[in-house]
């Protein structure tokens, strides 16, 4: 019986493969870890990586079905991507629609997204619980309703006894991976919906300049660099930030934004580089140890290793 994989890639192995030395699977990323300030080198098998990420519990076809699927996807999106960073590829048609349809996924199904959506189900699971709680009337009602649907086999606790567990109880309400799935794809409809609407351009890296990539490299922010607040795929004025190699980087408005192949000025790159680090999870990847980044609007160039 074939082994099930455990590890599951967040952001492909095959998209990381770009930013090693060799530019291979089998290279060496140089790799920013934000949350304990360090760096260090490591193979795309390494990173972006969680345990049972894509497992289902609930498929006939298999906990990995996913899994499989996905690899499949990846490997033709992929493929689109290298040809993206070609000089006489115009981002357009079939080839893009394959990246576009990457960066939905991306954009959707990554652990910061997942981690946000089973914060606020907990805490609406809370909120229910206190409601209830507090009045008997509409506990015993939902009681009720319960039994009809045949959702409780047998007696349900008397009203006294749930709040006085709620009062005693801290509950840690975990929500099943397959319900995460469930809902991250049902948003990817719409998030393609919204990154299919936008104007496409390619940015390539000047000589010597390089685009950096994250463990979260769907990025978006405001084109007016002062503008803050709440930010969506949808929002008008804005750019997403889609890092297709260390010497190039898609992006994407909803105005017109000039030639849809073109090289950045060293300003760009860095502007590009400093959202990137900054809207990173944890792990921020690079081809070279030194790049060029934004900070407080001046253009530095730092050593990933001692900084």
């Amino acid at each position: 019986m074939p082994e099930v994989a455990r590890n599951h890639h967040v952001v492909p192995q095959g998209y990381l493969a770009a930013f090693t030395n060799s530019g291979q699977k089998s290279g060496l990323l140089v790799v920013w870890d934000k949350e304990d300030n360090r760096a260090f080198t490591a193979r795309p098998k390494r990173v972006a990586a969680v345990r049972d990420f894509n497992r289902l519990e609930s498929s006939s076809s298999g906990p990995d079905a996913l899994e499989r699927q996905l690899g499949k996807f990846e490997a033709k999106a992929l493929t689109a991507v290298r040809e993206l960073c070609r000089p006489d590829c115009e981002p357009a048609g079939d080839r893009l629609n394959w990246v576009l349809n990457l960066v939905a996924l991306l954009a959707v199904h990554n652990p910061y997204m997942r981690r946000a959506y089973n914060r606020a189900r907990r805490q609406e699971v809370r909120i229910l619980e206190d409601l209830l709680a507090n009045n008997r009337r509409l506990y015993e009602h939902h009681v009720q309703r319960a039994r009809e649907r045949g959702d409780i086999d047998g007696e349900a606790p008397k009203f006294e006894q749930f709040a006085a567990e709620i009062e005693r109880t801290e509950r840690d309400w975990q929500i099943p991976t397959d319900e995460n799935i469930v809902v991250e794809l049902d948003v990817f409809k719409s998030a393609l919906a919204s990154v299919g609407r936008r104007a496409w351009a390619v940015l390539a890296a000047p000589a010597g300049l390089t685009f950096l990539s994250c463990d979260h490299p769907v990025c978006l922010r405001f084109l007016d660099p002062q503008r803050g607040g709440p930010i969506g795929l949808a929002l008008p004025h804005t750019e997403l930030l889609f890092p297709l190699g260390p010497g190039h980087c898609l992006i994407g408005t909803f105005e017109d934004q000039g030639p849809s192949k073109r090289e950045a000025a060293p300003e760009d790159v860095a502007s590009i580089n400093a959202t990137i680090a900054d809207q990173a999870d944890r792990h921020v990847f690079s081809k070279y140890s030194v790049v060029d980044i934004l900070i407080a609007g001046r253009l530095e160039r730092i050593d990933l290793r001692p900084n």
